[in-house]
């Protein structure tokens, strides 16, 4: 049975909508895929042990952050990565997640139900798990987005 997480973007950012650029799935438990209707978009993915994230970024000023969120030993988690880089894809990120000499692998093993950070811009970013039902295999999660 798949695992569905289902992700409601709320952007109240003053300067700028931030847009979703890239969206990735993890390729373990089979991988699984992103689908969107207009206010929401779901991860749905075939096993524990994968994840899928989004790259944001702002049209005016081209700053953008990366949202891993994933399924770890039937636990969700989640994680904020902040001031991407040039060539910083969520592509590139996605793997250091797993890679046992990744950065962020204990992100990913500490199963944190919500994440909260600053840019340097002055972007907050607040990912939280809202509502899960474990043995149906479903999860809320919003991604708030002000600054």
């Amino acid at each position: 049975m798949a695992y569905n997480i289902h992700v409601v973007i709320l952007n109240t950012h003053r300067n700028a909508l931030f847009e979703v650029v890239e969206q990735v799935v993890w390729y373990n438990a089979n991988g699984g895929i992103w689908t969107n209707t207009s206010d929401t978009r779901t991860l749905t993915i075939n096993g524990s042990g994968t994840s899928g994230a989004l790259r944001f970024r702002n049209p005016k000023n081209g700053e953008e952050f990366f949202v891993p969120l994933g399924i770890d030993s039937d636990v969700r988690w989640c994680d904020l990565v902040m001031d991407l880089g040039p060539g910083d894809t969520a592509m590139k990120i996605e793997p250091q997640y797993y890679d046992s000499s990744g950065i962020y692998v204990n992100a990913r093993e500490s199963h944190l139900p919500k994440a909260t950070k600053r840019s340097s811009k002055g972007t907050e970013v607040n990912v939280v798990y809202t509502d899960e039902d474990p043995v149906k295999k479903e999860y809320q999660v919003s991604i708030a987005i002000s600054g």
